[in-house]
């Protein structure tokens, strides 16, 4: 087995398992799929195999045209045909329902070789062992391509250069009576026209008239044929057919000329209008030369000539549209993926290592050719070709056999110059220099040749020295070298090498950047000239070239390089923001030190190496900007925060609050100067920490006169709470539970009051007044007080046993024991005093009992130890669920709780007995778990981000069911794997810009992937379905419900808001750009019609309420109905139509009989 095939078997057997290539598998997949949906409609058609000649792309009708699809078929690959048809003037294959191939890139035409040559790579490299001899016949397909600015024909096994190939006859001379009308018989002939055009085989419209237009004229009774030699006078008439066929020609050129420049997207309206002139220019000059022509010679010159100028002023040349450029760019990216792999195939990688860097060739030329095909210019398609081109060859790894090869072709290169230097200045002949000199490049080009084949290092070298010995055995022995000749010689090397390089720069590129490109070679080549011309030895000249020849190759690389690295800085300054000055200056830093670098590189590797370390870093710099620009952004919220806490000190004067918010902003400036200053994100943290810290403070520290006004607010709250619960159980008619209520509501009031006594901020305070008002109004609400006391008291000493149990432990070993026996004993005679307990002073009398023997049992100082252990360890579960809920008034929330803790622990040393120590620590414990019990937005954002990423994935899987001609399941399972990768970054997100990003990655995969395989406009109409499905279903079920007369108005109103919905998103989807915007519109529609359906189903649930309150006051139910529906209606939220809910079957349940 040859090492290629053996190549060859790797690279399918990997592609095989691990399905390498996105794009791969869309161009078998289309081709595989195209019998599959022919065989209905072929009918009686058999179909037939061909192979794709050249890469082509598949087109489907429209109207009387065809217009391409995304789909393209790689040539060497199978199709089936069913017959060929004419669209548009053009011959296209049938391969499947409304699917063809142009007919030219599957028939392909044989033409000769005019010359030996090899055939060549889509890139431009000569493919081993394909050397074609000079005489042979070739078939070619499709139109020519522009590879390295020359043109080829794909052969289906590689490249041919169309200077290669013989010239056919019409290329030579135009068949000019292809278009021309028969000759009339029975008017006199030119007998002395030559015979050329008759029998052209060339030609295939050629009239079968025109075969008898040399007969002798003795055969037409009525000729008045002039024979006599020297008459060239051609018949009026027959002048004047051929002048208005020639005429016809240049108007059809024009014609189509114009038609290229107005569809070449690359020209600006002006440019086309001006290239049109020019057009019109050429017709009005060839038709003047058509018109004052003599002879049909003179007409036929005149027509070839006009044609041919009017061709050249289009600026479209086959192979040069954006399509093609497209097209063209596929099969280089193709070609690069398959010369990587093959080189990662035979490198010493590992098994593990080789499947790496071949998935990362896949990714990136899946990820190419989509930039290729989103490409709205040929600069772009060009420039994205460069890019993947590059990305895919750094997958390679480095080879010390290649890096030695590299190596021996630039001392034979070096060998080579210095040898043309001493034969260009020896005392040879002309003729012997120019012998000597072409036995060198002989040497040269065979010793090339030889290395490049080596296959082992050892085998490099071996050819390296033998080539290096030729090359000097053609240099005479004794040469006199003048060193001006030497110089001569030198600069012409330098030229050539200039002009090789500028050979490489693209020839579509624009005029500015075709200028650029071209003058940094130009200035390499002017530095090299003069280090040659300011040479004192030979060696200098010998050196110059050397070095000339790296700065001029390597210029191109470096200019591009640079200008990269300044692409890569734009795009990150416009993430930052352009307010970003700080983020902004730190790139242009970085953009400085990697220009530098990149200007001292010895070698392309090097470039590459400094290009692909400039980029991450200025990827470094834009994200500590934004984690600054973060920063500055949160220390700007705690000012806001801040102020709004001075602006509401009931206390400070005005005077007063305006210096405190000055001492506010001062703090502010200096972190955020910190936070400017920060190198790393670590100390960007630090930095915001501090100073948002500083910052509370400034804002947290009240006056006790202002303290002393919100605690006596608190207390007035709590005293108002007390009276109205006791009014409403004094209405209770049993007067044992009454008592045991009133007692439950006095020793509430207490706990409340002294718990705000000690309260140290206004967030604390009104903490323990909402905390404290509930608890005294679930008093009046609880069904069985006295039960209720007796299960609290329960569980009191329940925990109490347990608290002090801890405490037991503590104690010295002689002492251990006895306590904890003694409080159980203690626990077991108290719950069988409680459940014994007829009133509630046997309750407090068994709760007391139990206190007081655990006084005794253990010491005051040890129960305070323990309960301030307690409280010291809620505070600090308290302060990371803070943290972890990640709420913008955390630094806050935290200082609250070490407020407390210190408080509590201030109040249980005060205690002087074991009921003080637990009541106080079991308020104090219930004061900081408050205030840890608020909403994490962060956790809300992560569920329904996911929620969001679920729904519209179902909608997604809908569409793609309804797309023909690709593999769904493939999709869906890349779909799947994009929503796995989003859940994942979700959940692990750790602030809620991180969930939004996350969120847009996904919709940034869908959108990728339904550019690519144009599935947007299923979406839509699954978006457009889903949502008239939800409309119709609320006409059907919500609103179908609201029957009353009352009803019937809110109804109207939230079917008409429905339909504005629904209307709102069709006019949306048509300007969506790409599936997030589809996502957003949908997501959006939903919320809104759901929150609509919701009303409807409210006010179903309001007339529900008013429907079963049988025995209240009728009128007060209807008003207090409307009342609540005339807000529903007004409602924005899911959450405001539940409190509404709530609070309307409150309110209408408690609603009694009118006295």
């Amino acid at each position: 087995m040859s090492k290629n095939s053996f190549y060859k078997k790797m690279i399918i057997s990997v592609a095989g398992a691990a399905l390498l290539s996105v794009g791969v598998t869309e161009s078998t997949t289309a081709a595989n799929n195209v019998s599959a949906a022919t065989v209905k409609s072929a009918k009686k058609v058999v179909a037939k195999t061909k192979v794709v000649g050249a890469t082509s792309a598949v087109y489907k009708k429209a109207g009387k045209k065809v217009v391409k699809t995304k789909q393209t078929i790689s040539a060497g690959k199978k199709v089936k045909t069913y017959g060929k048809k004419t669209i548009a003037g053009v011959a296209y294959y049938s391969i499947g329902k409304d699917q063809y191939v142009k007919a030219t890139n599957l028939d392909g035409k044989n033409r000769q070789l005019a010359k030996s040559v090899a055939l060549y790579t889509r890139s431009g490299k000569v493919i081993k062992h394909s050397k074609l001899r000079k005489g042979q016949s070739v078939k070619v397909y499709g139109t020519a391509v522009t590879i390295k600015g020359k043109k080829y024909y794909s052969t289906g096994k590689g490249y041919v250069a169309v200077k290669a190939l013989a010239k056919k006859v019409a290329e030579e001379v135009p068949n000019n009576k292809a278009n021309t009308p028969a000759t009339d018989t029975n008017k006199p002939a030119d007998t002395n026209k030559p015979a050329e055009n008759t029998n052209n085989s060339s030609s295939n419209n050629t009239n079968t008239n025109n075969s008898s237009s040399n007969n002798s004229s003795s055969n037409n009774s009525g000729s008045s044929s002039n024979t006599g030699a020297g008459n060239t006078t051609t018949p009026v008439d027959t002048l004047k057919d051929t002048k208005t066929a020639a005429t016809k020609a240049i108007d059809d050129a024009a014609k189509a000329t114009k038609d290229r420049i107005s569809k070449n997207i690359s020209l600006t309206d002006a440019q086309k209008t001006e290239a049109n002139k020019a057009v019109d220019d050429v017709v009005s000059q060839a038709k003047a030369a058509i018109n004052n022509a003599k002879t049909i010679e003179e007409i036929a010159k005149a027509q070839k000539d006009g044609v041919a100028n009017v061709n050249a002023k289009d600026t479209t040349k086959p192979g040069d549209s954006l399509e093609d450029q497209k097209l063209m760019a596929v099969g280089v990216l193709d070609d690069a993926a398959n010369e990587a792999r093959v080189q990662i195939i035979s490198s010493s990688l590992s098994d593990t290592d080789k499947a790496k860097a071949i998935d990362a060739v896949n990714k990136a030329l899946s990820e190419g050719k989509v930039a290729v095909e989103q490409g709205n210019t040929v600069i772009e398609v060009l420039q994205m070709k460069a890019q993947t081109v590059a990305r895919i060859k750094q997958q390679v790894p480095a080879d010390t056999l290649k890096e030695a090869k590299t190596a021996a072709v630039n001392v034979l290169e070096d060998a080579a110059n210095e040898a043309r230097l001493k034969i260009t200045s020896s005392s040879l002949s002309k003729a012997d220099k120019a012998k000597a000199i072409d036995a060198v490049n002989k040497a040269l080009s065979e010793g090339k040749v030889a290395v490049e084949q080596g296959n082992t290092v050892d085998e490099v070298l071996q050819m390296k020295a033998q080539t290096v010995a030729r090359i000097k055995q053609q240099v005479p022995s004794s040469t006199e070298i003048s060193l001006e000749e030497a110089k001569a010689t030198a600069i012409e090397t330098i030229e050539d090498v200039a002009k090789s390089a500028k050979g490489k720069i693209g020839k579509d590129l624009p005029e500015d950047v075709l200028a650029a490109e071209n003058k940094v070679i130009d200035d390499a080549k002017t530095n090299a000239v003069e280090k040659i011309n300011s040479s004192k030895s030979l060696a200098d000249i010998t050196a110059a070239i050397a070095s000339g020849k790296d700065a001029i190759n390597l210029a191109l690389p470096k200019y591009l390089a640079e200008s990269e690295i300044i692409g890569a800085a734009s795009r990150a300054k416009t993430s930052i923001g352009k307010d970003n000055v700080e983020g902004a200056n730190a790139i242009d830093k970085v953009v400085e030190t990697i220009k530098s670098k990149i200007a001292a590189a010895k070698s392309t590797d090097e470039i590459s190496k400094e290009v692909e370390s400039g980029k991450q870093a200025i990827t470094n710099v834009e994200e500590i900007a934004e984690i600054k620009q973060t920063a500055k952004g949160e220390v700007d919220d705690a000012v806001t925060a801040a102020k709004e806490r001075i602006s509401k000190d009931i206390v400070l004067n005005d005077a007063q609050k305006t210096e405190a918010k000055k001492a506010v902003d001062t703090v502010a400036t200096q972190t955020k100067d910190a936070i400017n200053n920060a190198e790393t994100a670590e100390e960007v943290a630090k930095a915001q920490k501090e100073g948002i810290d500083s910052i509370n403070a400034k804002s947290n520290s009240i006056s006790e006169d202002s303290l002393k006004v919100l605690k006596n607010v608190a207390n007035a709250a709590i005293d108002r709470a007390a009276e109205e619960a006791n009014v409403a159980i004094n209405k209770l008619t049993d007067e044992n539970d009454k008592a045991i209520r009133k007692e439950l509501v006095a020793d509430a009031v207490k706990g409340a009051k002294k718990a705000i006594a000690s309260a140290s901020n206004a967030t604390l305070i009104e903490s323990l007044r909402s905390t404290w008002t509930g608890t005294i109004q679930n008093l009046v609400t609880v069904s069985d007080a006295f039960k209720e006391q007796r299960t609290l008291a329960h569980n009191l000493i329940s925990d109490v046993k347990e608290s002090v149990l801890k405490a037991a432990d503590k104690l010295a070993d002689d002492k251990k024991q006895a306590a904890k026996d003694a409080i159980n004993n203690a626990f077991t005679s108290a719950i069988t005093a409680i459940d014994k307990a007829t009133k509630p002073a046997e309750i407090k009398s068994a709760r007391e009992g139990f206190f007081s023997a655990i006084d005794k049992a253990i010491p005051v100082a040890d129960l305070q130890a323990a309960a301030i252990d307690e409280i010291t360890t809620e505070a600090s579960v308290a302060k990371i669920a803070i943290e972890t809920n990640n709420n913008a008034d955390k630094n806050d929330r935290k200082q609250l709780v070490d407020d407390a803790f210190a408080t509590a622990k201030k109040a249980i040393n005060g205690a002087t007995n074991a009921a003080m120590v637990e009541k106080v620590k079991n308020s104090w414990i219930g004061t900081i778990r408050n205030l840890t019990a608020v909403e994490n937005p962060l956790q809300i954002n992560r569920i329904n981000a996911i929620s969001d990423i679920t729904k519209f994935l179902d909608v997604l899987n809908q569409a793609i069911n309804k797309v023909s001609g690709v593999n769904q399941t493939a999709i869906k399972t890349v779909l799947d794997g994009a929503k796995a990768t989003a859940i994942a970054a979700i959940n692990s997100a750790k602030k809620l810009s991180d969930v939004e990003v996350a969120k847009n990655n996904f919709y940034i995969a869908v959108d990728g992937l339904s550019t690519s395989l144009g599935f947007k406009d299923k979406v839509v109409d699954q978006v457009t379905a889903d949502i008239t499905a939800s409309v119709d279903r609320s006409n059907t079920k919500a609103l179908s419900k609201l029957t009353s007369d009352e009803d019937k108005t809110y109804k109207e109103q939230i079917a008409n808001k429905i339909k504005d919905i629904q209307t709102n998103v069709n006019t949306d989807l048509k300007s969506a750009k790409g599936v997030s915007d589809i996502a957003a519109i949908n997501n959006k529609a939903t919320l809104l019609i759901s929150i609509e359906q919701r009303k409807a189903n409210v006010i179903t649930r309001i007339n529900r309420y008013s429907k079963a309150n049988t025995t209240g006051d009728a009128n007060k139910i209807k008003q207090t109905a409307a009342e609540f529906k005339s807000k529903v209606m007004n409602a924005q939220s899911h959450s405001e139509l539940k409190a509404l809910q709530a609070s309307a079957e409150a309110d209408i349940k408690a609603i009694t009989p009118s006295k």
